[in-house]
């Protein structure tokens, strides 16, 4: 907060007696938050962010930037990109940031095999279509700009991923088991077949027509 306000001051030669009038505050409030002694409520954040253009996300959480360029320009107070910072081009389908490369290599496959006819049935082509719908609601959402429905989108798609992730995970762990189940089974079957061998060496070695008692007839 400390540094927003210092920077709206400095930018439009304001004192705290302007902001405090703008705000609708006192301007001994204003003092306490740039000297930090106080924090601002969340009223007058929403207030300050409307009157000085400042990014209200940035400003609550510390992601992103407090208005846009201010990365190049002060990357000292930018925090980590948030979705839709990069989103320049408008909301054309296939080059928004969010959706990032992967989902638009997705949604351009889409779009030819639909072109060309080539899925294989009609629920290749009704899946298609609904992801195709999605993704123009994906970008909706993101031109506009709102974060708080971006971050809730992006909530969910890491859950989504995470679970796919781990369903990833467990299958392999499965495929694994069952390798290892397999090589137990051969083991097993080794072991048979040398107990059946040790075995009948024992039974010849020890039957009465064996070769050793044979040996010890003869010598007595």
């Amino acid at each position: 907060m400390r540094w927003v306000i210092n920077y709206v001051s400095a930018e439009n030669n304001f004192t705290n007696k302007n902001i405090a009038s703008d705000a609708g505050v006192s301007e001994g409030t204003i003092s306490n938050y740039r000297v930090m002694l106080t924090s601002p409520k969340p009223e007058f954040i929403k207030k300050f962010c409307e009157l000085y253009s400042v990014d209200e996300v940035w400003l609550m959480t510390g992601e992103g930037e407090p208005f846009p360029g201010a990365r190049q320009k002060y990357p000292e107070v930018c925090g980590p990109p948030v979705i839709g910072e990069a989103y320049a081009a408008g909301p054309k389908l296939g080059s928004a940031y969010a959706a990032g490369p992967k989902i638009g290599a997705a949604f351009r496959e889409s779009m030819d095999m639909l072109e060309k006819g080539t899925f294989p049935d009609e629920e290749g082509v009704r899946d298609s279509r609904n992801i195709a719908r999605s993704i123009e609601m994906l970008m909706k959402i993101v031109g506009s700009g709102n974060q708080t429905l971006i971050r809730a989108i992006v909530s969910n798609l890491e859950a989504f991923s995470e679970a796919v992730d781990q369903k990833d995970r467990l299958q392999t762990l499965e495929a694994a088991a069952q390798e290892m189940a397999g090589k137990i089974a051969q083991l097993e079957q080794k072991t048979v077949a040398l107990q059946t061998e040790v075995n009948r060496l024992r039974a010849t070695h020890e039957s009465p027509g064996g070769n050793s008692h044979g040996s010890e007839q003869k010598a007595g």
